[in-house]
């Protein structure tokens, strides 16, 4: 759905979003924010939710899409 539809993201699951969009891998997202690889898991399991999308697959590219451009 577009994004007005989706439900808004909180400030920790919008940086785990960009940082999945800039290329992070889990262990990097969870490094740079000072958390568990698997606190990363369940935000990626709440965005999953709150974007209405289905696997990582398609998570990963639509944060590579919402990604600012330079």
């Amino acid at each position: 759905p577009p994004p007005s539809e989706a439900e808004p993201l909180s400030p920790r699951e919008l940086a785990v979003y960009r940082l999945l969009g800039e290329g992070y891998s889990t262990p990097a997202i969870a490094d740079e924010l000072g958390v568990s690889s698997r606190t990363v898991d369940s935000y990626f399991a709440r965005i999953l939710a709150k974007l209405h999308l289905r696997g990582m697959e398609a998570l990963r590219r639509r944060a590579v899409a919402d990604r600012p451009r330079e």
